[in-house]
């Protein structure tokens, strides 16, 4: 971010990257009509600056100087910016709408007082179009990099209404700790009486047990492997649409409240949203979260707006009011829910038990509230609500106690409840497999905002709505943490297959065994070979390092593959006995594949024309293999094919190149690197044998030593370990 220059051209343009043109719009909104929000800045890369809790996406303004920026015609309506400052004496932005027959239309003057970062909004009433339109913007008393400008948009009618989108998200909450979800328990009274107005979606599961790879899953659509963000300095990645930005672009205001020290800006997550407020403590507490709220939808006008609103209750440390924990310690058939029998008699677990429980009722009571708020606001009844949590909690369910260690269903499944406008189809239950993944592609859908291609998740709209179903595969949970690497995934018949190389592979029949006692995977070997080898190409197709995928054609080749250099790991996908794999011996690490001639699949296309028959046969699959070869940067990489010269490519978009017997490859030259979110495969309309090369970069990430001390110290008071 450019916050001072002694350059006056780069002074000048800096406004101008925020201020892009104005969007020529017709006749004027009448009293009561939709509006939208027309977005005028600033780019996509800005970075977000905090004043107070408040970060916005925004750019420095210069000292005691005026710019004037052209605008291309302006229809009526609203223009929005905000303003802020951090400066040590009081200070002024001045904001004026002008054009060079009338003068000044419109104008704001924002006064700041001294030594107290905040934002301001500006808004300018636009009554009839303007042509020659001009916005000048002057400060006072703002040293360099100390006042900021912000969102600048334009409010103007909209063909149709649009309704508000929540999202609520509860930190760490087990859906089978509320009534909802199992009538064992007497708690979440409030959000049950949300769920009579919704849609419960009964086997909901999370991409993963801890907070920032599940909710870049939410934001993204994207599975764990794919947006690959997994480690504790891992950002959400630039290449990725976000929820947030999907539905800025289609004319919602976008707001959101985090808790949560791994859901904040400097991990990349306040893209797409015009205002982002954190509170920096270690936990605030869910009424001030929404007391804040509540200010934002008392000054908001009728543009739609999206508000993502993530509490940190009941996350440890525990803290319910006392009052809710002396309502849990007063329930003994509560207390015997604490997963294992044997520390039911332990005061220290007990009491952590019950806490947690404590935190759950407190939450629901304010949550209760908050809704009670939107009904007498006459928000409720028209808006879309979403209530789901980010992961659960294990209490000793499995031997352990937290979450970020397994993927068990304590912490895998959540809840999701989704309460449409008028309460269409209240009290709907929803038993279809479904997944947090999934949201992203369905608040878009329903907003009528282009859903981004490739994802995972799938739009639940059409089930919400009873008017069709969810197909494609089943979603992977995926966690590489404290543990190593594991992943899970659950088929339509509700089995659950756990990939653990560390331990041992696990299978559970959820439908007779919900808390996972019995593993099949060893009387059920078949199956659960079928689930390892799905799941390790869906994993391996999205590693770090070089990949080299043997695409074979109607001929059996030999390729031998060798590497170079310090090779930390290999992934194999698909190979079989006949394939000779040689570990590292002094750097080198050899692959031989023999690939068969590529299978056919002769069930054929026919049809009838006068008497004779047209057969087409079809060929569906080929011998293909696939190596995920994780190596550092200087590491060489050598291709050999046995027979015969052959094609092959390095990435999609990249010339074929032929007649060569071998190929060498060092670095990771950036040509290599497929489309963000493409895998290579293989064409099957050619009889050529070939190999294509590409590149996976590392998962994006900021250097350690850019996270401040503080910021790792509330992690770690979270319960993060981070040398782990």
């Amino acid at each position: 971010m450019r916050t001072g220059t002694n350059d006056k051209q780069d002074r000048a343009a800096a406004p101008r990257r925020i201020l892009a043109a104005l969007v020529v719009l017709a006749a004027a909104a009448a009293d009561g009509q939709p509006v939208a929000r027309q977005p005028l800045g600033p780019p996509r890369a800005a970075d977000f600056v905090e004043l107070g809790d408040v970060s916005r996406p925004a750019e420095a303004l210069e000292s005691t100087r005026e710019w004037t920026l052209p605008l291309v015609s302006v229809g009526a309506g609203t223009v929005k910016l905000g303003a802020g400052s951090k400066s040590a004496r009081p200070a002024m932005i001045a904001i004026e709408l002008r054009t060079g027959t009338a003068g000044v239309i419109a104008s704001c003057r924002l006064n700041f007082p001294a030594a107290s970062p905040q934002w301001q909004d500006c808004r300018l009433e636009v009554t009839e179009p303007l042509a020659g339109a001009t916005l000048a913007v002057r400060t006072r008393d703002c040293g360099s990099g100390e006042c900021y400008l912000s969102s600048p948009s334009l409010r103007a009618p909209a063909p149709a209404p649009r309704h508000d989108i929540f999202v609520i998200l509860i930190d760490t909450l087990r859906a089978d700790r509320l009534k909802t979800y199992n009538p064992r328990v007497t708690l979440g009274e409030a959000i049950d009486r949300f769920a009579a107005d919704a849609v419960v979606f009964e086997q909901a599961r999370s991409s993963s047990s801890w907070t920032r790879p599940a909710v870049a899953s939410l934001f993204t659509g994207r599975e764990v492997h794919m947006h690959r963000v997994h480690g504790w300095f891992d950002i959400l990645p630039a290449e990725l649409p976000t929820l947030a930005e999907g539905l800025q672009a289609s004319g919602y205001e976008t707001y959101a409240w985090s808790t949560n020290f791994h859901i904040i800006p400097k991990w990349r997550f306040g893209r797409g949203f015009d205002r982002f407020e954190f509170a920096n403590v270690l936990k605030q507490r869910a009424p001030k979260v929404l007391a804040r709220v509540r200010e934002v939808l008392r000054s908001r006008d009728r543009t739609p707006s999206f508000f993502y609103i993530h509490l940190l209750d009941p996350h440890g440390p525990y803290m319910p009011e006392p009052r809710d924990h002396e309502a849990i310690l007063a329930q003994p058939a509560l207390l015997e829910t604490l997963p294992d029998p044997a520390r039911r008699d332990d005061p220290t677990s007990l009491g952590l038990y019950t806490r947690y429980l404590g935190e759950i009722r407190s939450v629901d009571r304010d949550l209760g509230g908050f809704f009670d708020e939107l009904r007498r606001q006459g928000r409720y009844d028209d808006a879309l609500i979403v209530l789901l949590a980010d992961h659960g909690e294990e209490f000793w369910d499995h031997g352990g106690e937290g979450h970020g260690n397994t993927l068990y269903e304590e912490v895998l499944r959540i809840p999701l409840i989704v309460k449409l406008p008028k309460r269409e189809r209240a009290g709907t239950r929803i038993t279809t497999a479904v997944a947090i993944e999934d949201l992203m592609p369905t608040l878009l859908d329903f907003a009528g905002a282009p859903i981004p291609s490739p994802i995972e998740g799938r739009s639940l709209l059409p089930v919400l709505r009873g008017s069709g179903a969810v197909a494609g595969p089943p979603h992977v949970a995926f966690l590489q943490l404290f543990k190593g690497r594991l992943a899970a995934v659950v088929d339509e018949q509700q089995r659950k297959f756990i990939l653990d190389p560390l331990s041992k592979n696990q299978l559970y029949d959820l439908t007779k065994d919900p808390a996972e006692r019995l593993n099949l995977a060893a009387a059920q070997a078949q199956l659960a070979d079928v689930r390892r080898a799905e799941i390790e190409k869906r994993l391996a197709a999205a590693e770090s390092g070089w990949h080299v995928l043997a695409c074979q054609g109607a001929q059996s080749e030999a390729v031998r593959l060798t590497v170079r250099g310090d090779v930390r790991a290999v992934g194999r996908i698909g190979l079989e006995r006949e394939d000779v794999f040689r570990g590292t011996a002094g750097g080198v690490s050899t692959v031989r594949l023999r690939l068969r001639a590529a299978r056919e699949n002769r069930e054929a296309l026919s049809a009838r024309f006068t008497g004779a028959e047209l057969r087409r046969e079809i060929r569906a699959s080929r011998d293909a293999d696939e190596l995920a070869i994780d190596a550092t940067p200087g590491a060489g990489l050598v291709v050999e094919f046995a027979s015969r010269p052959l094609p092959y490519t390095m990435a999609p978009h990249v010339t074929l190149l032929r007649a060569a017997k071998q190929f060498a490859l060092g670095g990771t030259e950036a040509k290599a690197r497929p489309h963000p979110g493409q895998t290579p495969a293989c064409n099957l309309k050619t009889d050529d044998t070939y190999v294509r090369i590409w590149y996976v970069p590392p998962p994006h990430s900021v250097d350690e030593a850019e996270v401040d001390e503080a910021l790792k110290e509330k992690l770690r008071a979270l319960g993060y370990d981070l040398e782990k």
